[in-house]
């Protein structure tokens, strides 16, 4: 049975869109099928009603932008622009509550399937996350909705269980000062003695040359 929502039906349209721009390439087979889920949506919405089994065809959606290769910043901003939309109806305000709730299991697989480089990286994403979670599930408490208030929590604790077994062997990111420009090969040799990890100084510092490193730079300490 459908139900008449025309605001829901414009919010739930607004949510797809934004879905739709989340995967990081946008030809491959992954990327299809998630075009393929949301426009089969989109066309049952067209008479201005809610497709019978929203739930799980909604839920759906997002595991195939997960598996078009969503990463955790880009299924963030989906649900900070999801979170944004003003709502005046009980179906509408139903919908965005689930989409960001979505979102936020969707981030939790990807975190959990991500390999982090340092435990700045991982306090990165569990600050961002627990500001997400906190937020949601105060919205639950305060829409009287216990179970997934409770699921968000339990969500959440595991999250960041995982976050911190994994913390605890990586190194940190701290700041090398030397008296002059280095090359990163050789900066690489000082600080691992292994000139192959070049490469590393230049990504996280944004070196335009290697042969010419900042007389500061941003590098594991290990």
């Amino acid at each position: 049975m459908q139900l008449r929502a025309p605001e829901a039906v414009t919010l739930l349209t607004t949510v797809l869109e934004t879905l739709r721009g989340v995967p990081s390439d946008a030809t491959t087979t992954a990327a299809s099928a998630l075009y393929q889920r949301i426009g089969a949506l989109e066309a049952e919405m067209s008479g201005g009603s809610l497709p019978a089994s929203l739930g799980s065809r909604l839920l759906a959606c997002f595991e195939a932008a997960r598996a078009a290769g969503a990463t955790q910043p880009a299924m963030g901003r989906a649900r900070v622009a999801i979170a944004a939309l003003a709502v005046a109806s009980a179906p509408a305000a139903y919908i965005r509550a689930a989409a960001v709730q979505m979102c936020l299991v969707e981030e939790a697989k990807i975190v959990a399937a991500t390999t982090y480089r340092s435990r700045d990286a991982i306090q990165s994403v569990r600050d961002i996350l627990t500001v997400a979670f906190d937020n949601a599930e105060a919205q639950a408490a305060d829409a009287g909705a216990g179970a997934v208030y409770r699921a968000l929590v339990a969500l959440q604790g595991a999250v960041v269980r995982d976050l911190a077994a994994r913390s605890r062997p990586l190194p940190r990111i701290a700041t090398f000062t030397y008296g002059t420009n280095l090359p990163t090969a050789v900066l690489a040799t000082i600080l691992y003695d292994d000139a192959d990890r070049a490469d590393e100084i230049v990504a996280e510092n944004g070196i335009f040359h290697p042969l010419f490193a900042p007389a500061s730079i941003r590098a594991l300490t290990a």
